[in-house]
Formats: C-alpha cells, sequence, structure tokens
C-alpha cells in the first residue's frame, strides 16, 4: 500500500503507467513522497482501504486460485461511466452517466 495515496485524487492511469514494478517504485510521485507499508492479509482475514489507496497483492505462488471478496461503498451521487473495462461491466444494465443504482448495486 502505499501510504495517503487515496488522498491524490484517481490516479489509476499514472498508476499503471508509471508503477508497474511495484516492488521498487520510484520515490516521489507529483511532489508527493511514496512511502511504501506493507499490509499482508491472512487467509480468512479482512483488509479494509479507501478505494483510491495504491495497492497491490504479490504473485499467487500457492498452486491454488486465490480467492477473495471486494465490497465497495459508494454514494448515491455516483454515476455509471461505460468507458473502459471492469469485471462487472456485463452485469450493469444502467445507461452511461446514469446513477449506479440496481438489484447489482443495492443501498445499504
Amino acid at each position: 500500500m502505499i501510504r495517503s495515496s487515496h488522498l491524490w485524487g484517481d490516479q489509476i492511469e499514472s498508476l499503471h503507467k508509471h508503477l508497474s514494478d511495484f516492488h521498487r517504485p520510484p520515490m516521489e510521485f507529483q511532489g508527493y513522497p511514496l512511502h511504501v507499508e506493507p499490509r499482508p492479509v491472512p487467509a480468512g482475514y479482512v483488509h479494509y482501504h479507501h478505494a483510491l489507496t495504491w495497492h497491490r497483492s504479490q504473485t499467487n505462488t500457492s498452486g491454488q486460485p486465490r480467492r477473495s471478496i471486494a465490497l465497495h461503498y459508494i454514494t448515491e451521487r455516483t454515476r455509471y461511466n461505460a468507458s473502459g473495462e471492469h469485471l462487472m461491466k456485463p452485469f450493469i444494465s444502467i445507461e452511461d452517466g446514469q446513477p449506479l443504482i440496481s438489484d447489482r448495486f443495492p443501498i445499504v
């Protein structure tokens, strides 16, 4: 995890472009110091972090599939952006720009 990276806004394109080697990231990004903090999560445990926090998992070398559950909490103001690709995209029946509310995105 990169400490305080959630405060920098949506930097996903920069993250993919500049930090492909997360084991040896640069010392700073746009003037922000990068502090890598390992946060191992043992099997059966839960980890919470802000959606914009820069993070990744180590390569799975166990020979077994890695299983996880991800819960994302969003506000009622969140709109669907149809550009790009995402694992959930085949399940979304909402039009581009509309509120992301449906049976697959329930109000909690």
